[in-house]
């Protein structure tokens, strides 16, 4: 699950709705 620490890594500041940043962005 390395993609959720890249997700953490690009939305540090939005860590609790993760969900809103776009999986696509990477």
């Amino acid at each position: 699950m390395y993609i959720i620490e890249i997700l953490k890594d690009k939305c540090n500041k939005c860590r609790e709705c993760l969900k809103n940043c776009p999986v696509e962005a990477i």
